[in-house]
């Protein structure tokens, strides 16, 4: 996954579980630069990251494409699908399911499993006690990223790098009305459309990286949003089938990324 794409959405997500407020002020020159953030676009990324800290638990669905360019410059394009259950504020549960690769994130408090269903491996460690701890330390200790998690917990640094925001007008996300929001940063453009009715709700994140050639899009749109699910007591906690084997994640800096999985989801047997 590629650099931009992944802080962009390690800052939304983190926004979506509850951290703390935007820091670039509303109407004043980003990073420095003598362009603007729209005060109009920055209330909106507020009232969006005021109204999901408030969420103790929701669900959510998402679909990504990914676009790929190749070498003779042909673009081909990827899909993906994520579920996301949240129960601030120490339970996650991560479903992602694609052609190439199914992965199941499980945290309950207490430990961090990664499943590979189809391949019958599982990594687990004990676990920070929070959420956002949780994401973090996975991430600086085992290089593991959180599809669509990171894409919706933390936004005090989400304008920080920006050198113009602007809010576009409204749009129709699937028959419903959102905020279309655009920002610019020194490797990326990115927007968001955040629903315009009494649940500012996050709808789609598309992002072009502008340090790769031809600039690729990658497409996020959520849907199916449920703010006050009912959650089954064990839906956080893996419970390991009978023919899984356990193996090690391996520390950050030993091997690369596999698309969310730890170069450590490798089977080494423990």
């Amino acid at each position: 996954m590629r650099k931009s794409f992944v802080f962009i959405g390690v800052v939304l997500l983190l926004t979506m579980v509850g951290m703390p407020r935007v820091s670039c002020a509303a109407g004043a020159p980003a990073s420095g630069g003598s362009e603007t953030v729209d005060p109009k676009a920055v209330q909106v990324i507020q009232k969006m990251g005021n109204y999901m800290a408030g969420l103790q638990k929701f669900e959510v669905h998402s679909d990504r494409i990914m676009e790929v360019i190749l070498p003779n410059d042909q673009k081909l394009h990827s899909d993906r699908s994520t579920d996301l259950f949240v129960q601030k504020p120490d339970r996650l549960r991560v479903t992602v399911t694609s052609a190439k690769r199914d992965l199941e994130f499980f945290y309950d408090g207490k430990t961090f499993t990664l499943f590979t269903p189809r391949q019958k491996y599982y990594a687990s460690v004990p676990a920070k006690p929070t959420i956002g701890e949780m994401i973090q330390y996975a991430g600086t200790e085992y290089d593991i990223e959180f599809p669509l998690v990171d894409v919706l917990y933390h936004h005090d640094v989400l304008l920080k790098d920006v050198v113009s925001g602007a809010h576009v007008g409204m749009s129709l996300i699937r028959g419903v009305k959102c905020h279309q929001l655009a920002f610019r940063q020194k490797d990326i453009d990115w927007q968001v459309w955040i629903d315009a009715g009494d649940k500012p709700l996050l709808r789609r994140l598309i992002i072009c990286d502008k340090s790769q050639k031809g600039e690729p899009l990658t497409i996020i749109s959520l849907s199916n949003w449920d703010v006050s699910p009912t959650f089954e007591a064990d839906l956080f906690t893996f419970t390991p089938p009978p023919d899984a084997q356990k193996i090690k994640f391996l520390a950050a800096g030993e091997g690369g990324m596999i698309q969310g999985i730890s170069k450590g989801a490798k089977p080494t047997k423990e």
